[in-house]
């Protein structure tokens, strides 16, 4: 199985979405959320992205509903989709729940939600990886 391809994607470009609702003046920063992830074992696993606001402007910046004329499948990030060509593939977060403006950039580690009252990434961090994870075995 390959890679790449090309495929026709169709939806709504996102600065066309921030014409009819601008940002504040102050807001540099969206951050896409998609909160239908599910981890290894089926539990929620909610990520995001963060985009710098001219990407998101970029004429061919994209919150996609179709894939080559048809709408959006589940496996292809149904029901809304970011295609941004200017930036690597892993930011073309599939299954958007929820877009956010900032002004300071979002941060978590590996874009994974960071819950808690510490500082974000170091403490998510901490809590996943300095610790021992023991796992249910499988036979």
């Amino acid at each position: 199985m390959n890679w790449s391809a090309i495929a026709w994607w169709g939806g709504l470009r996102f600065d066309d979405l921030l014409r009819a609702y601008p940002p504040m003046s102050q807001a540099k920063w969206v951050r896409l959320e998609s909160s239908v992830n599910r981890g290894p074992w089926g539990n929620p696993d909610p990520y995001f992205v963060s985009l710098d606001l001219s990407t998101a402007r970029h004429p061919q910046t994209l919150l996609a509903t179709h894939l080559n004329g048809k709408p959006l499948t589940v496996e292809h990030g149904a029901p809304l989709r970011l295609v941004a060509p200017v930036k690597l593939g892993l930011k073309n977060i599939k299954a958007i729940t929820r877009i956010n403006l900032y002004v300071r950039r979002a941060s978590g580690l590996l874009g994974k939600a960071c819950q808690g009252s510490g500082s974000g990434a170091r403490e998510h961090f901490n809590k996943i990886y300095r610790k021992p994870t023991f796992h249910p075995r499988t036979s």
